[in-house]
């Protein structure tokens, strides 16, 4: 996933599976995932969470804020105390 677009003034909940190089979902019980490194724009507004993390999957929840605007990016952190794995970057183009 690098871009994502949203309607101006309406909030977006999307499903991802975070996955290995070859593709495979990924067992990631005991880590965590967040939103990380998201323009300021974006701060507070943008919540990540387990589906079920023994597969892999989460959501990720954005709410609209007035600030926000078409090209910001953010990404999510995946992380188990040791160990941090952050995403591409992920675009927001609003329409």
């Amino acid at each position: 996933m690098s871009k994502i677009t949203i309607n101006r003034g309406s909030d977006l909940t999307l499903t991802g599976t975070w996955r290995d190089a070859n593709g495979t979902a990924m067992d990631l019980t005991g880590w965590t995932i967040t939103d990380y490194d998201g323009h300021a724009s974006m701060q507070g507004n943008i919540t990540a969470q387990w589906v079920d993390a023994s597969q892999g999957t989460y959501t990720v929840t954005m709410q609209w804020a007035d600030a926000m605007f078409s090209g910001m990016s953010f990404r999510l952190r995946i992380s188990n105390g040791t160990q941090d794995v952050s995403s591409p970057a992920i675009t927001v183009i609003v329409q």
